[in-house]
């Protein structure tokens, strides 16, 4: 059978890449022969295999496109009625079930955010809306929505199956669609997968840090607050800045290299990875897929969140305690949690541990959708 993952983006960004295997991982499970097909705006950052290929959503081409070349094709596809190109509907009414890969890109809390979801993702949710082929949508978060972009989504998202990461999305959809609270697609494998925590530092002083940081978008007054806790953060931990995304427009190291005058020494995955000889004792991780990875590579994560999905998601892990607002962060607290992480991490995988059964139900009533639809 056929399936369409709608609304990937690109593995320069290790979340992004991350969700998009996951939602592989999620059809190859209820469908072992399964073709894939993702629609992805950076193709050529994945790697096609024998069973999955990538193409453009706007081009149907198996390469990205120039930005002028995709932003006049989706300004067609928003004229023409929020539809995808002939060539990229048809693979989705010709699939057997389409699937929204899970993260945050329907949100439009202001006038970029709005323009950017509805350029790139409004004609792909519109098209998989009114395709016969059934739809389910992998966790996601949906908001914040204005600039009258709440009445696009509901409307053009009633025919589908939603799964969301967070209370709020799903008091936003309710009403109009089905729609059912899961956690992160990221987080669902630690209901069933084996963990191996990192050794405990012996003592505070011989322990180890990262941090994955990255630019944000607020107020100059939080922006500046924002900085200055990263910055005091990093000196009191001596923590090593490691790189999640290197996107255009959207990389760590930039950030890095003005924020604190360096470069990361290495990625998250490599950093946190079991082989890695210099494996950080706790990370301190902006990014909520770099702090999941970190603990599904056994090394426990701190989050400093900008969005409410970051607290869904550690609390569907039950370490609600170790996330905080990035914005308005206490260094000095983070500080003392890494520190007392480092060398006793004990009742963070507890606290983890006791979640699984609920996150595992949670994946295989997900699964069920999934087979359902695919009838």
């Amino acid at each position: 059978m056929r399936y369409v993952i709608a609304h990937a983006y690109s593995s320069t960004n290790s979340g992004d890449g991350l969700l998009v295997e996951e939602a592989i991982r999620l059809i190859e499970e209820v469908d072992e022969r399964a073709e894939v097909i993702v629609l992805a705006l950076d193709p050529d950052s994945f790697t096609d295999r024998a069973n999955v290929r990538f193409v453009h959503p706007f081009t149907g081409e198996a390469r990205s496109a120039s930005n002028t070349t995709v932003l006049r094709a989706a300004l067609i596809s928003v004229l023409r009625g929020l539809r995808l190109p002939q060539k990229t509907s048809r693979l989705l009414d010709e699939a057997d079930l389409i699937v929204g890969v899970g993260g945050g890109y329907m949100r439009g809390a202001n006038a970029v955010e709005a323009l950017k979801m509805v350029l790139a993702h409004l004609p792909q949710l519109a098209t998989a809306n009114r395709s016969a082929t059934p739809a389910v949508y992998l966790p996601q978060s949906v908001g914040a929505l204005r600039w009258g972009t709440q009445a696009l989504v509901r409307t053009h998202g009633a025919n589908i199956v939603w799964h969301v990461r967070d209370d709020r999305s799903l008091s936003l959809l309710e009403g109009s669609a089905t729609v059912r609270r899961t956690p992160d697609t990221a987080v669902l494998p630690l209901g069933s997968m084996t963990v191996h925590p990192r050794i405990a530092a012996e003592t505070e002083d011989s322990a180890t840090f990262g941090l994955v940081a990255r630019s944000l978008h607020s107020t100059r007054t939080r922006m500046a607050r924002y900085v200055d806790a990263i910055r005091r953060t990093v000196a009191s931990l001596h923590a090593r800045p490691l790189l999640q995304a290197s996107a255009r427009g959207n990389n760590d190291d930039r950030f890095y290299s003005e924020t604190l005058g360096r470069a990361a020494e290495s990625s998250l995955i490599q950093a946190t990875s079991s082989t890695a000889d210099d494996r950080p004792h706790v990370i301190v991780s902006v990014r909520l897929h770099g702090a999941i990875q970190s603990i599904r590579n056994g090394v426990p994560a701190i989050h400093l969140s900008y969005e409410r999905k970051g607290w869904g998601a550690y609390e569907d892990l039950g370490i609600a305690e170790y996330v905080h607002n990035a914005f308005d962060f206490d260094p000095d607290l983070v500080r003392r949690q890494a520190l007392a992480l480092s060398t006793d991490s004990s009742g963070y995988w507890n606290a983890v541990a006791e979640r699984a059964a609920h996150i595992n139900g949670a994946r295989e009533t997900l699964l069920a959708d999934l087979r359902v639809a695919r009838g």
